[in-house]
């Protein structure tokens, strides 16, 4: 079938990391083994002695489960060295927005073999946008609300017990945390300021940070300005959460970070920091990294006992998603655990340093799904047109293509484990006369951005019906998204070949003049 099963990575003297896939009789992949060594094996120690520098290794298995359509249901994350696990179920409805399982509470308690197993579900959704307003996941219940556009407005994490009930505060105001985001956007629905704040007991640290946007659409520029306030008063007393935040005093002096972004095309080429110059190198037409480079900003050319540069390389899984991270030695300086859907669980960092400054982990390696950039003030994930939310799987605006994007216009893919955007599927499709039919019924959008939303629509549309035309027979993939409209998408029976149209849709008219006769009962889907 031409599939992965294994591969591994070596440097000179040990091999860093192993892997192997396995695959059901539809090839999707089911578990996920890998084995990656840190530092090097020392020679000559006697039995029995260990010695600081012996190798040290980290054994996981992922496994995955799918429902008859191929979305994901259930994954879980076995880390062999800490004998700890972490389980994620997943539910959906018809549209594929995910939605919370009848016994997510049940599942939550039950006592498994592993005491340290960790759920995450789902366990609250509005009742007409159909996004989560609540879920549970480390330890956390994490809250959304939106404005009147379907944006994520606030998000809210508050710290829970075995029970799933959250844990207030003490008289001392020590136990527990809090986190609260909230988020603005520009005219052109952009994300354009948030302020995030994290009460941790006795202090509230306070992040206000701005986005920054060139005419395409490209965010080159981000400024942070971070506080740190004392909850403590003038008469040491203790302010309770939630404050106005004007009583309190600050603690040091006000941080400010600015990090300016430089684009090759539609891929993250550079990030400048105050310190450092970090530049990234993709594998050929592709969003897959392959080295990082980091550069010292203020290297004195002259002083040739300064270092002025450092090369890492990637190692990524299936997807394209970083893995590990390697120096110019073989030695691993990054290992990162994911989640399902692309956020963290866990992350080993050795620290670096260039100049005699420090590279924080963060910096070194911001890359998550292919396209993707962490932004450590929020926990988003920057994906050149949307910031995604690995918490719930989703973006926190609309899909800029419009209805063309499918019905489910926040949706990041329905298998994160088999599909990558910002490319669209990773199984790519053949589009005949392409370009001259994006021209024609694009909109306005180029052939690659037409072609993202031909894919999306195939595999979100809400009835498939057959239909002749040219002498040939098609297949209509059709959505309804308003009284008398539709969006509507074509293609050969077998899927190789797909057109679809302008981003405002057609009418009843318009399908029934090329053969096409509606269900009598097609709700509003959108």
């Amino acid at each position: 079938m031409g599939r992965l099963t294994q591969s591994h990575t070596s440097s000179p003297n040990h091999i860093i990391k192993q892997a192997f896939y396995r695959y059901d009789k539809k090839g999707q992949l089911t578990q996920l083994n890998t084995s990656t060594r840190l530092g090097q094996q020392t020679r000559n120690v006697p039995m029995g002695q260990a010695h600081p520098n012996q190798a040290q290794r980290f054994n996981r298995t992922h496994q995955y489960i799918y429902d008859k359509v191929g979305r994901l249901t259930e994954h879980k994350l076995t880390d062999h060295q800490a004998h700890t696990g972490h389980t994620e179920v997943f539910g959906f409805d018809p549209a594929s927005n995910r939605v919370p399982l009848p016994n997510a509470n049940a599942q939550a308690q039950q006592n498994t073999q592993n005491k340290q197993e960790q759920r995450h579900t789902l366990t609250g959704i509005h009742p007409k946008t159909k996004r989560p307003t609540s879920l549970i996941s480390q330890n956390k219940q994490i809250s959304y609300t939106y404005d009147s556009h379907g944006n994520i407005k606030t998000k809210t994490e508050t710290p829970i017990d075995k029970q799933g009930n959250q844990i207030a505060q003490s008289q001392n105001g020590l136990v527990g945390y809090r986190k609260s985001i909230e988020f603005s956007y520009n005219s052109n629905n952009e994300l354009a300021k948030t302020l995030t704040l994290e009460d941790t007991g006795l202090t509230i640290t306070k992040t206000t940070t701005q986005y920054h946007y060139d005419a395409f659409g490209r965010r080159i520029a981000k400024n942070s300005k971070v506080e740190r306030l004392n909850k403590l008063n003038q008469n040491g007393q203790l302010v309770r959460y939630p404050t106005t935040l004007l009583h309190l005093s600050k603690t040091q002096k006000t941080q400010h970070q600015t990090t300016l972004m430089l684009w090759e095309g539609n891929r993250q080429l550079q990030e400048y920091t105050d310190k450092h110059i970090f530049t990234t190198i993709y594998d050929q037409d592709s969003f897959e990294p392959v080295s990082r480079i980091v550069q010292a900003r203020n290297t004195i050319e002259s002083d040739k006992t300064q270092e002025t540069f450092k090369i890492y390389h990637y190692h990524n899984n299936h997807l394209g998603t970083p893995q590990e991270l390697t120096d110019e030695n073989g030695k691993v300086v990054w290992l990162g655990y994911d989640y399902a859907w692309g956020g963290s669980y866990q992350s080993y960092y050795k620290e670096k340093s260039l100049n005699n400054c420090a590279i924080l982990e963060h910096e070194l390696q911001p890359i998550r799904f292919q396209g993707q950039s962490l932004d450590i003030e929020t926990g988003l994930h920057y994906n050149r047109f949307r910031y995604y939310d690995s918490d719930v799987g989703m973006f926190i605006s609309r899909d800029p293509i419009g209805l063309l994007g499918g019905n489910n216009v926040f949706a990041y893919a329905p298998n994160p484990i088999g599909w990558v955007d910002p490319l669209g599927l990773k199984k790519k499709i053949s589009f005949g006369l392409f370009g001259d039919h994006a021209r024609r019924h694009g909109n306005g959008l180029n052939p690659t951005q037409y072609r993202i939303v031909a894919e999306k629509h195939l595999h979100c549309s809400q009835i498939k019906v057959k239909f002749r035309h040219n002498k040939m027979t098609k297949l209509a993939h059709i959505t309804k998204v308003g009284e008398d409209l539709f969006v509507f998408t074509s293609s050969n029976l077998s899927k190789t070949r797909i057109y679809t149209h302008m981003q405002e849709g057609v009418n009843s008219k318009y399908l029934q003049n090329i053969g096409i006769t509606l269900p009598k009962k097609l709700s509003i889907n959108c």
